[in-house]
């Protein structure tokens, strides 16, 4: 772990109660419980009163500057993600998503952390790619545009060791707004006991990690190493292998058998082959002794989240 001179080092974790966000909660208390002092990032504390442990504090973005304690350690996860934008509200999400970066400006200034990780996204690549090649942006690349920014925010800071992860595909235990993801879309369809609809009839590809084993490797960079920017790997699979696991696993939950519909046409822009090429991710979970849930682990795992979200929403 990296040294520091701090009896319990304390964490900063931003975005606290989104998807990553409690999955880097989850991950310190339950792995790394007990090494950390935890500063729990929300606008909302009442969201977070589930979580609970000892070395945990739930603490509002104005309240974060007030602690005197050196910061350690941060986990940058807070960001408007690319649901959000429509054709009409660019210029909105571009103000929302500045103003959270410009808030991480600051409090790297104020409070000098010795590591921090950001979770970025594959859009970020997709980003430069299209900017490089010429191509036509469109108002969802606003998305990549503002990570690349964010990335650069961090790399070019005085922070001694930086890590930051570009997340492709991910699954987790808490996953949200499950239904704009394939996986959960899927997931939701066979616990409603309907059929799984693939919209395309041609082979289309991702790469699977578990939101928890991403962070853990991305921690262990920043603990490691000075400055790290990491494509998310995992479990390679078809859409349509997912599908069959998924309807497989929900079966067993139900005891009821679940349909696959398999669409015709022509692969659209979004579902298009969606995972890096690099195998680097894989080799630093090896680097670090990480263990990987399996695709069917995660696909168990997820399917809480979205039994837990449909549940609520169902009340």
């Amino acid at each position: 772990m990296f040294n520091s001179k701090v009896d319990k080092p304390v964490v900063v974790v931003t975005g606290a109660n989104g998807w990553l966000g409690r999955s880097a909660i989850t991950l310190l208390c339950e792995k790394y419980g007990g090494e950390f002092k935890v500063y729990a990032l929300t606008r909302n504390k009442s969201a977070l009163r589930d979580f609970s442990q000892e070395n945990l504090h739930i603490v509002t973005y104005d309240e974060i500057r007030d602690i005197e304690e050196p910061i350690t350690g941060l986990i940058h996860t807070a960001f408007k993600t690319q649901s959000y934008i429509t054709e009409s509200n660019t210029t909105n999400y571009r103000a929302e998503n500045l103003d959270i970066l410009t808030w991480l400006t600051t409090f790297i200034l104020e409070k000098s952390p010795s590591w921090a990780i950001a979770i970025s996204s594959g859009a970020a690549q997709i980003y430069l790619d299209k900017v490089s090649s010429g191509e036509q942006l469109t108002p969802k690349d606003l998305y990549g545009e503002l990570k690349v920014l964010e990335e650069t925010i961090l790399m070019d800071s005085s922070i001694p060791n930086v890590a930051i992860g570009r997340l492709w595909a991910a699954s987790g235990r808490h996953m949200q707004n499950h239904n704009i993801y394939a996986l959960g879309e899927f997931i939701e369809s066979a616990l409603k006991l309907e059929a799984i609809s693939i919209k395309s009839s041609k082979p289309v590809y991702r790469r699977y990690v578990d939101a928890e084993d991403f962070l853990d490797v991305i921690l262990n960079c920043a603990w490691t190493d000075s400055r790290t920017l990491l494509d998310s790997g995992g479990v390679l699979t078809t859409i349509e292998d997912l599908a069959s696991l998924v309807a497989k696993e929900i079966a067993v939950q139900t005891g009821s058998k679940v349909d696959i519909n398999i669409g015709l046409g022509d692969v659209t822009e979004s579902n298009q082959n969606y995972y890096a090429e690099t195998d680097g991710f894989n080799r630093a979970m090896e680097r670090y002794g990480i263990v990987g849930h399996s695709l069917e682990q995660q696909i168990e795992r997820t399917a809480l989240a979205v039994r837990k979200r449909l549940e609520v929403t169902q009340k």
